[in-house]
C-alpha cells in the first residue's frame, strides 16, 4: 500500500515545520471490489486497528504487528482487490491504499477475511 497524496503532503507540512501531525487514536482498514467501490452490505464493515497493531517502520515500510481480521460475511461483497486505510469508520479521506497480491471473491459461504501479520505492507514513496 503507498501513502496517499493527502498523507505524503501532511507529513512533509510536519517535518519542515509547517504544521503538526497528530496520529489518530485508530485506523481503519477498508475492502474494495474490483469496480472500485467497498462493499456496503453483507455485514460487512472497516476493521479498526491502533497504532500499536503495527510494527516500526524499517527501510521505508510499515507492516500490520497483528492479524487484522474483517466480520464473516453474511452476503456477497465481490470481488476484492485492494485495501484501504483511513482514519475514520465511515466515508472520510484515504490515507493510504494499495492492490492485494490477489483478487478475492467474498460471499456469504467464504471465512471472514484476514490479513496475517507482516502481510499488509505500506510503502511511503
Amino acid at each position: 500500500m503507498g501513502f496517499s497524496v493527502d498523507l505524503r503532503n501532511a507529513l512533509l507540512d510536519h517535518y519542515f515545520g509547517k504544521s503538526v501531525l497528530t496520529p489518530p487514536e485508530n485506523y481503519f482498514l477498508a475492502l474494495v471490489t474490483a469496480g472500485g467501490n467497498e462493499p456496503s452490505s453483507g455485514g460487512y464493515a472497516r476493521v479498526s486497528t491502533a497504532p500499536a497493531d503495527w510494527n516500526a517502520a524499517s527501510d521505508g515500510v510499515i507492516t500490520n504487528l497483528s492479524a487484522i481480521t474483517f466480520p464473516t460475511p453474511t452476503g456477497n461483497w465481490g470481488s476484492i482487490t485492494k485495501a484501504k486505510l483511513f482514519e475514520v469508520a465511515e466515508n472520510g479521506t484515504e490515507k493510504a491504499v494499495g492492490d492485494l497480491p490477489y483478487a478475492r471473491d467474498v460471499t456469504s459461504i467464504t471465512p471472514a477475511p484476514v490479513f496475517a501479520p507482516g502481510s499488509l505492507r505500506m510503502v511511503l514513496t
